[in-house]
């Protein structure tokens, strides 16, 4: 669980890392030129740092349970949108209240969403592969 979890942890980062360097850092640094204000990286480091491998870990775990009880995709929906709204809506809180912009609030949950998505099908993947195997007996 752990493994599933650390690689979930280091795949949503990547993808954050990539969108970053890709598109996502200049509309941040434009937005918040705008108000002459500061990326608030400490505390976008310490929420970080908290929460990504924690829940990199939960959602491994309820993937290995949930995928036995119900459709594996329905478990991977439930999880990604469990994470997801919540971030949205946190994120748009915040936004809002700094007067920040409709689309960098949507550019910042579409990577949040696409994030979770891929770290969450490498989780099931990596816990679907450490399930054991029931050997049916061949008929004789």
């Amino acid at each position: 669980m752990l493994v599933a979890g650390l690689l979930w942890a280091i795949v949503y980062s990547l993808v954050w890392g990539v969108a970053w360097f890709a598109f996502m850092r200049s509309a941040w640094y434009d937005a918040l030129a705008d108000g002459n204000r500061q990326m608030p990286w400490t505390e976008i480091w310490s929420i970080w740092a908290v929460l990504n491998v924690p829940l990199g870990v939960a959602t491994a775990a309820y993937l290995r349970q949930r995928g036995r009880a119900v459709p594996e995709s329905r478990a991977l929906i439930a999880v990604v949108l469990v994470l997801w709204v919540p971030m949205t809506v946190g994120m748009t809180g915040w936004a809002w209240s700094e007067s920040l912009s409709l689309k960098l609030i949507a550019i910042d949950s579409a990577v949040n969403l696409v994030g979770l998505a891929i770290a969450s099908l490498l989780a099931r993947a990596i816990v679907r592969g450490s399930q054991p195997r029931h050997i049916v007996p061949a008929k004789s």
